[in-house]
């Protein structure tokens, strides 16, 4: 690392800008190539039964890494009966939510390459360790940044089902004919996605572009927009305090992973746009004080963050 960054990191973990990961996970495994030791959250389903196999999620956190989010929603996962890993792409270091410019520089320093081979990990230790069903591993839900690592899991791997939450990089699937861009995503399994009207990444017009993109290539799929909310609007306190559009976006994602279980992973009980507001301009893509001012003002707000990358 260069000595910049090693200034700036030790300056912001002196400030609690950023900290260990460690709390927030409780299982280690080793890297793909056996020289590092990552870790993750596992949670298990009441009764769990090793001489049984379970329906299993992979949960992707969100541009900060670990937090409370993948673990609180892992846990409720968990308990509809799922095997759910929440792995820490990031190594062992997190970040406060708006602590934009390390969570910028973090998410554009850390090769896809090194994050597709801890996945790759994440999902060995799953077969080495817990009794999954593999024929129902959904890679999801992913939030933010997460939503994007949930579309790029499945691109590799065939999965039964993905669930994508504001994704931003879904700009590479707006083309239905670019076969190498989409990979395995879709293929023989249903995408479940779920955004935000006015957002800026991605804009709502490039999630109806994801979702015409899907019907050309006939993948099961369901894209709903919710409007009135924050980026990142899905998440512990939002769900906990009964706020009605991050339940029913949560309610969402249980209905459509039960019914992906409920029909073996072959379709979805229901695909198609949905949307509650779907905002049609474009969106000017906001000033960096006006994105300070949102994550700033989203402890006492608990509308969601505004946009990250």
């Amino acid at each position: 690392m260069p000595l910049f960054w090693r200034i700036i990191g030790r300056t912001m973990a002196l400030t609690g800008l950023i900290f260990n990961s460690s709390k927030y996970t409780n299982v280690q495994y080793p890297s793909s190539d056996g020289k590092t030791t990552l870790g993750g959250y596992l949670a298990l389903p009441p009764g769990y039964n090793e001489e049984t196999t379970y329906p299993t999620a992979l949960v992707w956190h969100a541009w900060n890494g670990m937090s409370e989010e993948p673990i609180y929603f892992a846990d409720l996962l968990a308990e509809q009966g799922y095997i759910v890993l929440a792995p820490d792409l990031f190594r062992g270091v997190s970040s406060r939510s708006w602590n934009i410019p390390w969570n910028i520089a973090t998410v554009s320093r850390t090769p896809q390459s090194r994050i597709n081979a801890d996945m790759d990990a994440a999902l060995e230790y799953l077969r080495e360790s817990v009794a999954i069903n593999e024929s129902l591993l959904m890679s999801g839900p992913g939030f933010c940044f997460g939503g994007s690592q949930a579309l790029e899991f499945s691109k590799r791997k065939g999965v039964a089902a993905t669930i994508s939450l504001y994704g931003s990089y879904i700009d590479g699937f707006q083309d239905p004919t670019d076969d190498e861009a989409w990979g395995l995503l879709g293929m023989f399994s249903p995408v479940l996605g779920i955004f935000r009207g006015g957002d800026d990444r991605p804009i709502p017009e490039q999630a109806l572009g994801f979702a015409n993109a899907m019907e050309v290539r006939n993948i099961e799929h369901n894209i709903t927009i919710y409007d009135g909310v924050g980026h990142a609007f899905v998440n512990p306190e939002a769900h906990r305090d009964g706020s009605r559009q991050a339940v029913a976006a949560w309610d969402q994602v249980v209905e459509f992973m039960n019914g992906v279980v409920a029909t073996g992973g072959n379709q979805v009980t229901r695909a198609g746009i949905q949307g509650n507001g779907i905002v049609g301009a474009c969106q000017r893509r906001p000033c960096i004080a006006i994105l300070y001012w949102d994550h700033a003002m989203d402890p006492l707000l608990h509308k969601g963050h505004f946009s990250h990358l």
